[in-house]
């Protein structure tokens, strides 16, 4: 199975994609499978346009040049370009919340589309407040995280919490306990 994870962010200042993202997705090349990371790297901008390999998974940078909507469909071009048969979005918001909605909407256009599957690691609109985000910025982001557990063909939930909320607002939704997993050192 071809596999593409949509981040919502880099890898450097947040933990999601390098502690869970990252991990999930080399798990998952050590099963056969394919697996990238297409990231958005707002948060670490020298990562723009850096591509590598770690533990099998592609991890691309897309550039960002062209604010929120270019940076999003450079993100679609690479998805598209893997032709992959799930695509596994990482947080429903931002540039990741973008990508599922594109998406979805070619699929009620007719268009043929991969599996879209929803990882939900925090309740976001928890951080609204935190972050300092305007009012307007704060209705959209809360919209696009319901909105994207609305719209997906499967959810994976870090935590039993995350799990009801998930299946209070999409109860048809297969919605599956993926806790994070722990790297042992030696």
């Amino acid at each position: 199975m071809n596999i593409v994870y949509a981040a919502p962010f880099g890898l450097g200042q947040k933990t999601t994609v390098w502690a869970r993202t990252l991990p999930l997705a080399q798990q998952m090349v050590a099963r056969g499978h394919r697996a990238a990371i297409i990231i958005p790297p707002w948060d670490t901008p020298a990562d723009a346009g850096a591509r590598r390999t770690d533990g099998g998974v592609d991890l691309v940078n897309v550039t960002l040049g062209g604010g929120p909507v270019m940076v999003t469909r450079r993100m679609l071009r690479e998805i598209h370009a893997r032709q992959p048969d799930i695509v596994h979005v990482v947080k429903p918001r931002a540039h990741a919340g973008l990508v599922q909605w594109w998406l979805w909407q070619q699929r009620r256009l007719g268009r043929s589309t991969p599996t879209l599957i929803l990882d939900v690691d925090d309740w976001e609109q928890a951080w609204n407040a935190v972050n300092d985000y305007g009012p307007a910025m704060s209705r959209f982001l809360t919209w696009q995280e319901e909105w994207g557990i609305r719209h997906a063909d499967g959810i994976t939930a870090a935590s039993r919490w995350l799990e009801n909320r998930a299946r209070n607002y999409a109860p048809a939704t297969p919605v599956h306990y993926l806790p994070n997993g722990v790297t042992l050192l030696p």
